[in-house]
């Protein structure tokens, strides 16, 4: 993990360089960058409050001061949607995207072979991302020359037999696939965010703190309907609710 940090940290700071061509030397004190990132969740969900936050902390550690980052969060529909995030970012209306090349299907075809069955089946999530940045590193592919990337955050094995056949989660999950990743998603946001408050690693105070904005957050995504994967995923979740 301490390799994987290190990794993440090196590749942002050098993003940050190139964008906004920081000197060299430091002079002594901090200076501060405003940033815009837009991303593909809900209001305060787990990825804008922590996991994201969390990469840049280790920009502001990692340079011992020299630069403070104050990012401004853009949740999905407010400044972009998000199939337009990674044309946004190429158009500058927002400094730095977080999206999901699925989204924009097509658009990726020398990235998106590594998501064809058996092509890179990989154990874990780890593995898939270092997987995907060398991959991307060392093809370097035209689809994304016009901006820079930070980091590939790769999910787990999605790779199954059935019935003697190969094949994958999300074909035999058919329509039900999106709505299901999205409950797992936040469900799994949740999860471990409480598990991080019992292990002392999050204040105790932030528990009340999150699961108000995951109700806010269950409110705006019910009103797209059930005909859409975040809408679906909270209708999914309701019986399990309900009892708790």
């Amino acid at each position: 993990m301490q390799t994987q940090n290190k990794l993440l940290v090196y590749l942002m700071v050098v993003l940050i360089a190139i964008t906004f061509s920081l000197p060299c030397a430091w002079a002594g004190e901090a200076q501060k960058i405003k940033l815009s990132l837009a991303h593909i969740y809900t209001p305060k969900s787990w990825n804008e409050m922590y996991a994201v936050p969390a990469l840049f902390d280790l920009v502001e550690k990692q340079t011992k001061g020299k630069y403070i980052l104050d990012i401004a969060y853009y949740p999905s529909g407010t400044l972009l949607a998000s199939p337009d995030i990674f044309g946004g970012v190429t158009k500058g209306i927002a400094d730095i995207g977080w999206s999901n090349p699925g989204i924009n299907r097509g658009l990726f075809p020398v990235m998106g072979t590594l998501s064809q069955p058996g092509i890179a089946p990989g154990e874990n999530a780890y593995a898939n991302s270092l997987t995907y940045w060398e991959f991307y590193s060392k093809y370097k592919p035209k689809e994304f020359s016009d901006v820079k990337v930070l980091l590939w955050c790769g999910v787990g094995p999605g790779f199954i037999r059935v019935n003697g056949k190969n094949t994958e989660v999300k074909i035999e999950l058919k329509e039900t696939y999106s709505s299901i990743e999205e409950c797992k998603a936040d469900i799994l946001g949740m999860y471990n965010i409480i598990f991080m408050i019992e292990k002392g690693e999050f204040p105790e105070s932030m528990e009340k703190e999150t699961w108000a904005t995951f109700l806010a957050g269950i409110f705006r995504s019910v009103r797209f309907g059930i005909s859409e994967a975040h809408g679906a995923g909270n209708k999914g979740r309701r019986p399990h609710k309900k009892r708790h």
